[in-house]
């Protein structure tokens, strides 16, 4: 995907983001532990579903999208938190949660988002309606870095650009000079999340010092205890 200047990849972003205006999906946790739990075949379950228009046959839905024979997009997130309640699907716009979710339940979900209303019996405990500030593990969270996890798949870059990817880099690239980018990143007083905290802005500023026609950017996405998937989520 290549965009030759601001125009172009602003212009990708207003049709990715009309495109996806109202309409509906059902995103399915990935993250490790829902994956233990057999989220994937809770996505492959609800895609299956989607892909076969038997819900359609059933029930006269009242929206579209251009994936899924039902009008429903379906997706594979990123972590989104509860892991002990998965798997874990979230419904949008609504934004319901559903937890404990298996194989055999997609149709019950489809069949309440098409009719209108939440799957009650997946809801979580004292959750009514199902929404991230009725729900106990969700309600006093505020997310920054990951406010997108349960609302995008991670490796899709369209899904990205839509909600708002690479703004920055557009920003940087188009409209700021080298050292004006080195300056503001200076100003921010962003630091390494290593011991030393080492002034991320006085990286920059060494590395476009350097005297060299092929520079390289390294990223350190090691993880020190095992079992944990900080940075891989972050990144």
């Amino acid at each position: 995907m290549r965009f030759a200047d601001a125009g172009a990849l602003s212009a990708h972003r207003r049709a990715l983001q009309k495109e996806r205006e109202g309409l509906r999906a059902v995103w399915v946790c990935g993250g490790p532990g829902c994956l233990a739990s057999g989220s994937a075949d809770v996505y492959a379950a609800f895609q299956e579903e989607l892909d076969s228009g038997a819900l359609a046959q059933r029930v006269k839905l009242s929206f579209k999208h251009e994936q899924g024979a039902c009008g429903v997009r379906c997706g594979l997130t990123g972590c989104m938190g509860p892991c002990e309640l998965g798997p874990v699907v979230h419904v949008e716009p609504e934004g319901w949660y559903y937890v404990g979710v298996k194989p055999e339940d997609a149709p019950d979900v489809l069949r309440a988002l098409a009719e209108g209303r939440p799957c009650e019996r997946l809801a979580p405990q004292g959750a009514d309606p199902p929404t991230a500030e009725n729900f106990p593990f969700l309600a006093k969270q505020q997310k920054l870095v990951l406010a997108n996890m349960a609302h995008a798949v991670p490796d899709c870059l369209d899904d990205y650009i839509a909600r708002g990817g690479f703004t920055a880099l557009e920003k940087a690239l188009f409209q700021m000079s080298p050292q004006a980018v080195c300056d503001e990143v200076s100003r921010s007083g962003l630091r390494g999340r290593g011991g030393g905290g080492f002034p991320t802005g006085r990286k920059w500023a060494s590395c476009r010092a350097s005297e060299s026609a092929q520079k390289y950017v390294l990223v350190n996405g090691d993880e020190g205890d095992p079992g944990a998937f900080m940075d891989r989520c972050l990144m």
